[in-house]
């Protein structure tokens, strides 16, 4: 393909297809324009008609009819994801797709059969990838700095109660399929495409709605980093996003701000083991004491972490669509995320 704008149905003008989708494409006007929308709501299509000056449509199918739109963006409800994804690909559409995908194999090998067979494109929005502090917390476990990862934390807790869409089960709800997929996703990124662990999840739902609104979710590895995810909506004391603790030293995570302390093992001198007793100088029996020389490192920025993974996405969107880079998410990736999801919530209990 050559330079171009590409022209964007959105499905869906909800906070994700309006608030995320619709502005980004806005902001990157010199690569996106919005062709369409469509949406089952009659007051949102009146909204999206007038702030994006284009035609709408009750159903998605009517919008797909044209033969005039690049990219339809699939921000249904997370129940629809899949289906309306296969029939934009069996259409021989190109195709984004908001998070999450599906907690169900089956539901996946139907959407990655339809991506064989028509060879369509098609991606899963996973912004946070693009994330400042997350793409700095690569690059420092990338050149080695605490050593080999051993235990990766995510934590993305708050105290809040939810009563929309996303509280319902027969919607594709739940904490865990609407923010700890995010997650689930950046782990799995730092963890590596090989990475097949045992799965043990415990979610809850307490309160409104009937989806998992407490999700913990640990993932063990004998050869990689355990990971420990955690979702919640009733911490009014969050942690830090990220904690990874490696050999050499620990890495902490805020939205804005990264930090590590580590040390050089090549300036330590070796240690071996001993059965022998501990002594002091006095000879007293004493503990392992030693004074490591620990460093610091920090790295903080004042942007919006948002806008930057929104935009950043799209833009690594629009090189794949003019067939020069690499797909954002690709479907390996997604078959692992799902395959982690799918243990989940055949194992809960809530």
């Amino acid at each position: 393909m050559t330079d171009q704008r590409f022209r964007v149905g959105l499905i869906g003008y909800g906070r994700s297809g309006r608030d995320i989708h619709a502005r980004t494409v806005k902001r990157l006007d010199k690569f996106f324009e919005i062709a369409a929308v469509s949406d089952t709501n009659e007051n949102r299509r009146a909204q999206a008609s007038a702030e994006n000056d284009c035609p709408v449509y009750a159903d998605y199918r009517e919008m797909a009819a044209r033969d005039d739109i690049d990219l339809y963006v699939n921000t249904a409800f997370s129940n629809l994801h899949v289906p309306i994804s296969v029939d934009l690909l069996r259409r021989n559409k190109a195709v984004l797709c908001e998070k999450p995908l599906t907690n169900s194999m089956k539901e996946f090998e139907e959407l990655a059969s339809a991506i064989k067979e028509t060879g369509s494109f098609f991606t899963s929005f996973h912004n946070l990838r693009y994330e400042p502090v997350f793409v700095k917390l690569r690059e420092w476990l990338a050149s080695g700095l605490i050593g080999e990862p051993l235990q990766i934390t995510m934590t993305a807790n708050s105290f809040h109660r939810r009563w929309d869409w996303a509280s319902m089960r027969s919607k594709g709800g739940g904490i865990l399929m609407m923010l700890g997929v995010h997650y689930l996703d950046l782990a799995l990124q730092l963890a590596g495409a090989d990475y097949s662990p045992d799965v043990t999840c415990c979610m809850k739902h307490r309160g409104i709605g009937d989806a998992d609104n407490y999700a913990k979710v640990l993932l063990t590895s004998e050869s990689g980093p355990s990971i420990d995810i955690e979702c919640s909506y009733f911490d009014a004391f969050p942690r830090p996003r990220y904690h990874v603790q490696g050999t050499h030293g620990t890495i902490l995570c805020t939205e804005s701000k990264i930090e590590a302390r580590y040390y050089d093992p090549s300036v330590v001198i070796p240690i071996e083991p001993t059965d022998e007793p501990l002594q002091n100088e006095e000879g007293n029996p004493t503990f392992c004491r030693e004074q490591l020389p620990m460093e610091t490192k920090t790295w903080e920025h004042n942007q919006s972490l948002y806008k930057i993974s929104f935009n950043t996405y799209y833009e690594r969107l629009y090189e794949a669509l003019a067939g020069r880079g690499a797909m954002p998410v690709t479907l390996d990736e997604l078959r692992q995320q799902v395959n982690i999801l799918e243990t989940c919530y055949r194992d809960a209990k809530f």
